[in-house]
């Protein structure tokens, strides 16, 4: 089953469909490695860790969007799957924090900026695309 996600900033608004969300926490640490002295039959010694609490939440999404059919993407700002593509493009050149709604978690909004899009039409046998297939790389933070 594929859950949505929302991408939204100003006039523009984006539901895509999710076939795999990665959640990854990463955080910086500096490792301090402590003098050893003669005599070396002691051994090593253990490495001292600093944790700065620089924490880093991204969001790695691999889903797809799709015109509206019904109920879900019918808040989108545009009803065509070429219209939905040209604003996710808007939404990644335009820059800055946008809201992010993960509805598997509980429609909890989170603000993203948008560090890598990638957006494929899938070959159909009519004349235009009915599905796009996109990849998305989303890092939680705030404008400075």
């Amino acid at each position: 089953m594929t859950s949505n996600i929302i991408l939204s900033s100003g006039s523009y608004t984006v539901t895509v469909f999710t076939t795999m969300v990665d959640e990854t926490y990463s955080k910086l640490l500096t490792t301090i490695a402590p003098p050893v002295t003669k005599p070396w039959t002691a051994g090593p010694k253990d490495n001292k860790i600093v944790d700065l609490l620089r924490i880093t939440h991204r969001f790695e999404i691999d889903g797809y969007i799709v015109a509206d059919e019904g109920t879900y993407g019918s808040g989108d700002s545009n009803t065509t799957v070429a219209g939905k593509a040209s604003d996710l493009v808007a939404l990644f050149k335009k820059g800055g924090v946008i809201t992010f709604t993960y509805t598997a978690a509980s429609g909890t909004s989170f603000n993203v900026n948008i560090e890598k899009l990638s957006i494929k039409e899938v070959a159909q046998d009519s004349a235009t695309a009915s599905r796009y297939d996109v990849k998305i790389s989303l890092i939680e933070g705030a404008d400075i």
